[in-house]
């Protein structure tokens, strides 16, 4: 188990929300004769952003164990969702 400070989870939530909100303004302008140059540009600023991430946890390794634990709050969130027909 760590330690970490609220506001830099808060700033990795945020960068995480930013990072999304890029890509999905992104989508759009793709076009099919620059869309390796253009994903090739969003590839590295995934990587940007982990690194960032990781900086702000203090470490890939509490990076690595922030996602894996982000993942299991939404798989039980999902998983306690009822049927979308009810």
């Amino acid at each position: 188990q760590w330690k970490v400070e609220e506001t830099s989870v808060i700033k990795v939530i945020s960068s995480s929300r930013a990072f999304v909100q890029t890509v999905d303004e992104a989508r759009p302008t793709l076009k099919k004769d620059r869309i390796k140059t253009d994903l090739e540009k969003l590839k590295a600023e995934e990587q940007a952003n982990i690194s960032s991430q990781a900086n702000l946890l203090g470490s890939n390794v509490r990076y690595e164990a922030y996602k894996k634990l982000e993942k299991e709050f939404f798989v039980q969130r999902l998983n306690q969702r009822g049927p979308a027909n009810k």
